[in-house]
């Protein structure tokens, strides 16, 4: 494959500054506008390009040569020892500071060190100036591990705006007075913030307030000190759209969708005849529980908590011989519908983050639903102060629904605000409109549908929202509900490439897993396109292309979130490996449940085993157990026997691939049945 540097630019989004109006007028537009992206792409393309020191340079709209993003081939770098790789990467920002136009002293290393995938660690720093940070500002070290855990450099990203201009100036008196009909001050810092004057940024010296109003929202309030205009003012409850209308009651998806669904009750405490107990992650009970029983919504996980009380809802319920509850209420209901949306969209994101990833997926969470305070009348919204909760309010309209509680769909997108304020490279909800974007898509690709909550807007069977969209970058309105639009389009455009490339099943687990494991690194939208590209990286070499970098390109292209590639094309997916009807097993030696295992084909060089009912093993690396080849004397059939023995009574179903030539040649999966 063609080896290659790609170096890109950085650019900025204007921000408008109306310093000739009050300062509690500017606060006020500014809240209604939320958090400003600090990332939106310009549109110019860029002017030159020139070749030097081995690196193809690329100049940007401010005829800078500074590099956004330099890919390197990791084949030919050197390799650090894991013990020297914190002197390495500080000699390495000092020798970089030419090229890079940036100071080292002013990184400052943040602590966790991102695994974004097998082989892969990401080293991020933040930039501050004389001990002030600058706002949004960072650079990251991308490194591949080898088998022997050594590292080696692959890719540097840089946002640290290194050849933006500084205006220093000092906060005029009498600021916070100005902030009092807003609450109490928690917290103040100065930063340097992103601005464009007369054309170009500067970073502008200013002061970021953190206030808590009487009814416990937490706000934050941004000014420059230059001209005494605030940039930015938003609070920590994101809303959910108030649009609400029901056409019937809702139990699977939908008010407008009147089937039923049998949901878990995971970790769910019941009480029956006098005694306590706790249902399992599969909601299993090792006793018969149908009859009259007591359950309490709430787990470790979430309490369901109705209006003027503090502990999860409980309801009186009988069970069937099948364990089918049926809730005696319609408070009921509801309380047992969104207590299993959370729970089941927090299952479904386990498969790609893991808890040691972010503490959201094991964070206690109070959900208050037919909530009657100030902002959630027909209103959904995730808030957190010390903690986080998320707050379905009771809607008073004759013709809507009772609770947005009633769409799953809702519930899934509050949820995805927490992952959010919980991910990233920098904890905390950094772009409203990524934030609105991840919520609708969770739902989205859990789902996989593009029909956001059908009759959430009044019609019997149109979607209330649809990724599915040409909106494209940039975005100049103040709707961050439009402009995750862009962010939508181009994630839904990938996911229907890889379900068309692979088919659904495979295709759907790709795209799910790299937009959930992208938000592990990414603080915007504007930096989903390169993230994923380097997740669906398959040989740990920045240098080359990644099996479906072409199909992400398109999609990312298609919303104006990456430049097209012209004639780029993904290899051909070779066809599915026929089914090996030769491919039996024997259970040698069995003793408790384990046994030694005598594979046998009518040809082959290599077997793999993969656990479960699949098509084929990918690949000769063993998940667990590995085989070698018996050498039998005027042998037609080729034998294997497993090295270790196999725990035959933890296994329903097995899959065995033969491999020539390191090529899957045929694949057949055995049914166990043990006595």
């Amino acid at each position: 494959m063609l080896h290659r540097v790609f170096l890109l630019f950085w650019g900025l989004c204007t921000v408008s500054c109306q310093p000739d109006i009050s300062i509690q007028t500017q606060i006020e537009n500014a809240l209604e506008k939320g958090p400003k992206s600090q990332q939106t792409p310009v549109s110019e393309p860029p002017r030159k390009q020139e070749t030097r020191w081995g690196l193809s340079l690329v100049h940007d709209h401010q005829d800078t040569n500074i590099p956004k993003w330099i890919r390197y081939d990791a084949s030919q770098q050197p390799f650090i020892d894991k013990e020297k790789l914190d002197s390495w990467i500080t000699n390495f920002l000092a020798e970089s500071s030419s090229l890079l136009q940036l100071p080292a002293d002013q990184l400052v290393a943040l602590p966790q060190k991102i695994r974004l995938a097998p082989g892969m660690e990401v080293r991020s720093f933040r930039r501050e100036i004389n001990g002030i940070p600058v706002d949004k500002a960072y650079l990251d070290l991308v490194f591949h591990i080898s088998s022997d855990h050594r590292y080696s450099l692959r890719e540097v990203v840089n946002r640290s705006f290194s050849h933006v201009p500084i205006v220093a100036d000092d906060l005029p008196n009498g600021m916070e007075e100005e902030l009092k009909p807003y609450g109490d001050i928690l917290g103040r810092k100065s930063i340097f913030y992103p601005t464009e004057i007369d054309g170009r940024m500067n970073l502008i010296e200013s002061t970021r307030w953190d206030i808590i109003d009487a009814n416990g929202v937490l706000r934050s309030i941004t000014m420059e000190h230059s001209n005494q205009s605030i940039v930015e003012a938003y609070d920590y409850r994101h809303h959910a759209p108030p649009k609400f209308s029901l056409a019937a009651e809702v139990w699977k998806r939908s008010p407008v969708n009147q089937l039923k669904s049998l949901k878990h009750l995971p970790l769910t405490n019941i009480t029956k005849d006098g005694v306590a107990s706790t249902t399992t992650l599969d909601s299993g009970l090792d006793f018969d529980a149908s009859g009259a029983l007591a359950i309490t919504l709430g787990s470790d996980r979430y309490d369901v908590i109705t209006p003027g009380g503090n502990t999860p809802l409980e309801v009186a319920v009988t069970v069937d011989p099948t364990g089918k509850v049926t809730p005696p209420n319609a408070l009921a209901e509801r309380g047992m519908h969104v207590y299993t949306s959370f729970h089941e969209i927090n299952r479904f994101t386990r498969r790609f983050i893991s808890p040691s990833e972010t503490t959201y997926l094991d964070q206690k969470i109070p959900i208050l639903f037919n909530s009657t305070i100030q902002d959630a009348n027909c209103n959904a919204f995730y808030n957190r102060q010390q903690n986080p909760v998320i707050v379905f309010g009771n809607c008073d309209q004759a013709d809507f629904v009772d609770s947005l509680a009633d769409f799953s769909d809702v519930s899934y997108h509050e949820w995805g605000h927490g992952l959010d304020d919980y991910t990233g490279r920098t904890l905390g909800i950094q772009d409203q409109a990524f934030s609105e974007g991840i919520g609708d898509m969770i739902g989205s690709l859990f789902m996989n549908t593009s029909d956001m909550s059908p009759g959430f807007n009044g019609n019997q069977y149109n979607p209330g929202r649809s990724p599915k969209n040409v909106a494209m970058a940039p975005y100049n309105g103040n709707n961050p509900y439009q402009e995750m639009l862009i962010f939508n389009g181009s994630i839904w455009d990938m996911h229907d490439a890889l379900v068309q490339r692979y088919g659904l099943i495979k295709g759907s687990y790709t795209s799910q897993r790299l937009f959930f494991r992208h938000l592990l690194m990414a603080d915007s939208y504007q930096e989903s396109y390169e993230i994923i590209l380097r997740l669906d990286d398959d040989d740990n070499n920045a240098m080359t292309r990644s099996p479906n970098h072409c199909l992400i390109n398109q999609a990312f292209a298609n919303h104006a979130l990456a430049t097209l590639e012209p004639n780029c094309q993904d290899q051909v997916i070779p066809p599915t490996i026929p089914v090996d009807q030769s491919i039996y097993t024997m259970f040698l030696n069995p003793e408790e449940n384990q046994s030694t295992l005598l594979v046998s084909a009518d040809e082959g060089e290599a077997l793999a085993m993969c656990i479960g009912k699949l098509k084929e093993c990918e690949s000769l690396d063993p998940s667990e157990i590995e085989f070698e080849k018996v050498i039998v004397d005027d042998q037609e059939k080729a034998f294997f026997r497993s090295k270790t023995a196999v725990a035959t009574n933890e296994f329903e179903y097995l899959t065995f691939t033969v491999f020539n030539d390191g090529i899957p040649t045929g694949a057949r999966t055995i049914k166990v049945v043990t006595k």
